[in-house]
């Protein structure tokens, strides 16, 4: 009964990725601004900040209006993301649409730094941080060495997830939404682990076809500098964080399905955690948290692509 669906949402998938997860991204950073109204005003009040130096005036519209700034910004990554990829839909285009991605990403992680520095929500820099990881993950197709860095800021987006969580304690009259959020938080962190484990199979299977000579003058290859800093200090402890803790933890999953089905195991990582969380937030009837709760939801519709890339192979 549900074949021919999982097919067309496999078919679809890259799509529903897209849309899904920068959707939810994009609501998540206007939730931290207060909502969409809060976020016009913002918008109204850094245009009237002063312009005599653009340097200076930038400095002062991030300082005092940090979460404005970094949405505004998120936003227009994804709309001009979108709006440069329906004019480079020609075979020959691929070469532009890389130049995209990298442009994306390093804006995004420009963003996550400001956010960082500037005292940005801790939801503002979940949202610029998987919005930069989207990006970098995008890149893959020219070296797995993307898949590494897109796992990395995928974690940095579970973490500031589960520190959305804990800062939301307080302002709670229960603890269920703040609990839901902090788990949904460290189990994407988890997923992101599984998704650099992923980039050092592809990175050494690479390496192991090419029997050691240099691979490209691309200095993202898999024998670069960056490549081989990532080796020599993440490859082992994420690696083992990944066999004992975050593969252990998702025990709802079974060991067949983790050791065949990287994708699968990705989504029901994340996914029921997307749900609950998306439910509790909606139910709290705020602007705020039902803007929450639909970003958790378009979250969701983005594992879901995910996981449709191994139903051919396996079954759920």
């Amino acid at each position: 009964m549900f074949t021919p669906l999982k097919y067309k949402i496999h078919e679809i998938a890259p799509d529903l990725q897209f849309w899904g997860y920068e959707g939810g991204n994009v609501l998540a950073a206007i939730a931290g601004t207060g909502g969409f109204f809060a976020f016009y005003e913002g918008l109204r009040s850094v245009s009237e900040i002063p312009a005599d130096n653009l340097w200076s005036t930038v400095a002062t519209a991030f300082s005092t209006y940090p979460d404005i700034i970094v949405t505004a910004g998120l936003a227009v990554i994804v709309l001009l993301t979108i709006f440069l990829g329906r004019f480079l839909r020609a075979p020959d285009s691929g070469q532009a649409k890389i130049w995209i991605d990298r442009t994306s990403s390093l804006a995004g992680i420009g963003l996550v730094l400001g956010a960082l520095y500037f005292g940005a929500s801790w939801i503002t820099f979940t949202a610029v941080s998987f919005v930069s990881a989207s990006a970098l993950l995008r890149l893959c197709r020219t070296s797995p060495v993307f898949l590494k860095l897109g796992g990395l800021m995928l974690a940095a987006g579970g973490f500031g997830l589960a520190g959305y969580g804990l800062s939301t304690v307080q302002d709670t009259q229960s603890a269920m939404l703040p609990g839901l959020t902090v788990l949904t938080g460290i189990y994407v962190f988890f997923a992101s682990l599984m998704t650099y484990q992923g980039g050092i199979y592809e990175c050494n299977a690479i390496q192991e076809e090419l029997g050691g000579a240099p691979s490209s003058n691309d200095p993202f290859r898999t024998d670069g500098l960056l490549a081989r800093l990532l080796v020599s200090r993440l490859d082992r402890p994420i690696g083992v964080l990944v066999k004992r803790i975050a593969l252990p933890s998702v025990f709802w999953v079974s060991r067949n399905t983790k050791s065949t089905s990287p994708f699968l195991t990705s989504m029901w990582t994340r996914l029921p955690w997307r749900v609950l969380t998306g439910i509790a937030a909606v139910a709290t009837g705020t602007t705020v948290g039902v803007l929450f709760g639909v970003a958790n939801m378009l979250w969701a519709v983005g594992d879901v692509a995910i996981g449709s890339l191994d139903w051919k192979l396996a079954e759920t």
